[in-house]
């Protein structure tokens, strides 16, 4: 697999690459293969399938464990604070709490204050769920980074937490688009 990306005429290792990002040029002979977001959806591809055959429930999707999670440390939260907890977009986020809703491990309340808001929490049920799938889901980080050293490990998650950072930022003066999560609707 080729990890050179031609820059002006010549190839720079992207190890050494420190340069501006226009610099690159991504569509000259870089091979779809080689191209990040193809070896992302790969990863993740392989972690989706690793959280499935690892899971306690059939019916719970990674992106459905983030949203418990996140619940289980913060405590009933507003689906505005969830989706700023969880980085899920707000139509995902509807979703996935209603199929949630529906299994029983979560429940919603009204705001006492603003009877338009939504509370979301964990109802006996979730949190059972949660406690068998948190040394699987530990699992599931291991065998995802399978094949890695601690140093690798290490500099893997400093880089997606560098890439996920520059959300915030902005690109030829447009702001970064928002991400969205999209949940496993081919399950429902």
């Amino acid at each position: 697999m080729s990890y050179r990306y031609p820059v002006a005429e010549r190839s720079v290792d992207p190890s050494s690459f420190y340069g501006r990002l226009e610099d690159v040029a991504f569509s000259d002979g870089v091979p779809f293969t080689d191209q990040v977001g193809h070896l992302l959806r790969r990863a993740y591809q392989r972690h989706t399938a690793l959280f499935q055959q690892q899971s306690s429930d059939s019916q719970l999707t990674p992106i459905q464990f983030v949203a418990l999670s996140a619940l289980e440390e913060r405590g009933a939260s507003s689906l505005t604070e969830l989706v700023k907890a969880t980085s899920i977009d707000p139509a995902t986020i509807r979703g996935v709490i209603k199929r949630m809703q529906t299994r029983g491990w979560i429940e919603t309340t009204s705001d006492p204050c603003d009877q338009r808001k939504v509370i979301v929490g964990l109802t006996a049920a979730g949190r059972a769920l949660l406690q068998k799938m948190v040394p699987r889901a530990q699992r599931v980080t291991a065998m995802t980074m399978k094949g890695l050293n601690v140093a690798e490990r290490v500099a893997l998650i400093h880089l997606l937490e560098k890439m996920t950072e520059a959300d915030d930022e902005t690109y030829e003066g447009k702001p970064a688009p928002r991400i969205a999560h999209l949940d496993d609707v081919s399950r429902y």
